[in-house]
């Protein structure tokens, strides 16, 4: 029995030969050194132009009112430094929490008068602390 042919095997056959020879060229192209100066040249020339043109989308975005990479890569390193802010503010309040156990008052008080007390008697206890630790500085 013969065997049956195969249109779409052997046009895999030589779509993938030919895509080999291709990928071959162009390493081998890629590979000499005149080609690597030659775009090196032209990449030389064509960076003022990129940025001219970053420049002018920057000032476009302004009037279309739409973000660019630039102002989402300020955003996301402002999001960094907010965080780490964030962070050092933590540790500070769960410092100060720690060295000063009065402040950890019952948590079921919600009405405005109660946070108010509270805060108060925070700000108390933060200054008079302040106040004996000047004084015991400069009073020695």
């Amino acid at each position: 029995m013969a065997k049956k042919w195969d249109a779409y095997y052997e046009l895999k056959k030589h779509g993938s030969n030919a895509e080999r020879k291709i990928n071959k060229n162009i390493q081998d192209s890629l590979n000499k050194k005149e080609i690597i100066e030659l775009a090196s040249l032209y990449s030389n020339q064509l960076a003022p132009q990129i940025k001219r043109n970053q420049d002018l989308v920057e000032t476009l975005s302004i009037a279309l009112n739409f973000p660019t990479k630039r102002d989402i890569a300020n955003i996301a390193k402002m999001t960094v430094q907010l965080e780490e802010k964030l962070d050092k503010l933590d540790e500070t309040l769960a410092t100060l929490f720690q060295q000063n156990p009065q402040i950890n008052m019952p948590k079921n008080t919600t009405s405005t008068d109660d946070r108010k007390k509270r805060l108060r008697k925070i700000l108390q206890t933060f200054l008079t602390s302040e106040i004996n630790a000047y004084e015991t500085r400069n009073f020695k």
